[in-house]
């Protein structure tokens, strides 16, 4: 049974190296195909040791295979003039809950975005000021409060 698993394993490292090795070159080849072996050695010092080979060769076969679209694009970019912006312009977030209960991704997000945001104006949408920037007619604030307090009965966890 074990020399069976070794054998597949080592079958299936023949195949992935022969299988890269012609598009993707040596070194790309190899370590597809020594990390057959360490994948259960992931979190070790052999695995990442493994894996961080692995994705080097390939950024590298990737920087070499295709130099020339990269330069270009990059020309591409540099071509662009920055965007200027009027005094009116501004960033429309929408967290329902309020900033303070921001949590996990939506934080990192909103983060994100005061970070990148160059000094423009973001305007955070929240249940306690939407009146501010919008007037919703009355029979969607009743559903809504309706919903929610049903929501909350059944214990829902959207609201």
């Amino acid at each position: 049974m074990i020399l069976q698993k070794i054998l597949n394993n080592i079958y299936r490292m023949y195949t992935t190296f022969f299988y890269n090795i012609k598009p993707f070159g040596f070194s790309v080849a190899f370590y597809k195909s020594i990390d057959v072996f360490t994948t259960r050695f992931s979190n070790t010092f052999i695995g990442n040791y493994v894996s961080r080979k692995k994705h080097k060769s390939i950024l590298k076969y990737i920087e070499t295979k295709y130099k020339n679209e990269i330069e270009l694009i990059a020309q591409k970019i540099s071509l662009y003039k920055p965007v200027e912006y009027d005094n009116n312009f501004c960033i429309w977030q929408c967290w329902w809950q309020g900033e303070k209960k921001l949590n996990g991704i939506t934080k990192l997000c909103t983060n994100s975005v005061k970070a990148n945001s160059n000094g423009i104006p973001i305007n955070l949408i929240t249940l306690d000021n939407y009146k501010d920037y919008i007037k919703f007619p009355s029979v969607i604030i009743e559903k809504y409060f309706v919903f929610r307090a049903n929501a909350r009965e059944t214990k829902q966890h959207l609201v």
